[in-house]
């Protein structure tokens, strides 16, 4: 799997050139971002918008390099033409852009309609303006609908998803937004709550993303990825009609209720706003409905029957000894249902 990205020249000329975008890390800042102004949007968006566009774009591309999933998503968009994305916590775009660079590469002649919901106003415009941007330099057909929207407890995130109705999207992100949430105390189970919310809302062939750093916020008993498995653990566990996509170890075990899991997948970006590579730890799933894992499973069983192989039946891939975790303090850990033979990308979903 990919990991590594170059932002695109003329992303990376409009964000640091016309919208004078720049780069400060600062990790605190980061965590708490809903109630921040001009210059810190601007300077939000110089060290962080690449680091998403990055991590969703290679994310995106290692799941359309299944031709399995690509021929079925092609299908499914075959009358239409149309394909819906709904971000939750867009921020500055740099998710949503990473998102169409990926798509638009696979699907060139559909339109496309954003929705993005943030609670900061500023992020939102410049989130508008960049992917407007986007259509323009892409020649696509795109639309974005920007609405604030502040989460100050459960039920307002009940409300959200009441307020979006019977939209269904081909695509849902929700990249982290819910670490904010949870280090916040405004939602007790965030990511347990997103999935259940939105995963309704998907489309048959649909997928959505969760994704978030792989920190502890201050004052938190967990680390971030041990608080999305052990919610997501149980997601899976009690919802029949949805499952994980990806990491492909959770899905093969959707029983498992390890509670200290720290999963973390590493990405790279290029941009003239660091003088060095910037890097980003994070954790993350693919949730969807049961019957595209399923379909994509019998089509990769079909295939390889075709050839004269054959492949294990689910949850009995023991010869893979599937990474979840590689690299920072931690070191390489192989997840513990798969430990031994050949070594796999737990993020991978073509390993």
């Amino acid at each position: 799997m990919n990991s590594r990205k170059e932002l695109p020249d003329w992303l990376n000329q409009y964000i640091f050139g016309k919208l004078r975008a720049h780069y400060h890390c600062r990790r605190q800042d980061a965590e708490h971002n809903r109630d921040a102004g001009e210059e810190e949007v601007k300077e939000y968006m110089g060290t962080y918008f690449p680091r998403s566009y990055c991590e969703v774009c290679c994310i995106a591309e290692n799941l359309f390099g299944n031709e399995d999933y690509k021929s079925l998503l092609t299908d499914s968009v075959s009358s239409d033409r149309v394909i819906n994305i709904l971000d939750l916590g867009c921020g500055t775009g740099g998710d949503i852009v990473g998102l169409l660079s990926a798509l638009c590469g696979q699907l060139p002649s559909v339109d496309i309609n954003v929705r993005a919901f943030d609670a900061n106003e500023t992020a939102l415009r410049y989130m508008s303006d960049v992917v407007n941007a986007f259509a323009r330099e892409s020649g696509h057909s795109i639309y974005v609908r920007p609405e604030k929207f502040e989460v100050n407890s459960e039920s307002d995130f009940q409300s959200l998803a009441e307020g979006i109705g019977d939209s269904k999207f081909d695509y849902i992100l929700c990249c982290k937004a819910c670490g904010e949430l949870w280090s916040s105390h405004i939602v007790a189970e965030p990511y347990m709550a997103a999935a259940e919310l939105f995963s309704e809302k998907l489309k048959d062939y649909g997928t959505m993303l969760i994704l978030d750093v792989a920190s502890q916020p201050g004052g938190c008993p967990k680390y971030l990825p041990e608080e999305m498995n052990e919610e997501l653990n149980a997601f899976a566990a009690s919802h029949g009609s949805f499952c994980t996509l990806v990491p492909r170890p959770c899905a093969e075990h959707p029983e498992c209720s390890e509670k200290k899991c720290y999963m973390l997948k590493y990405f790279l970006v290029s941009h003239s706003g660091s003088y060095f590579l910037d890097g980003s730890n994070v954790c993350y799933r693919i949730i969807c409905r049961k019957e595209l894992r399923d379909q994509m499973r019998m089509s990769q069983q079909q295939r390889e029957q075709v050839i004269g192989g054959h492949i294990a039946a689910a949850g009995q891939n023991q010869d893979k000894a599937y990474i979840i975790h590689d690299g920072n303090k931690r070191g390489r850990r192989a997840c513990p249902w798969f430990k031994t033979g050949e070594e796999a990308d737990a993020f991978d979903i073509n390993s």
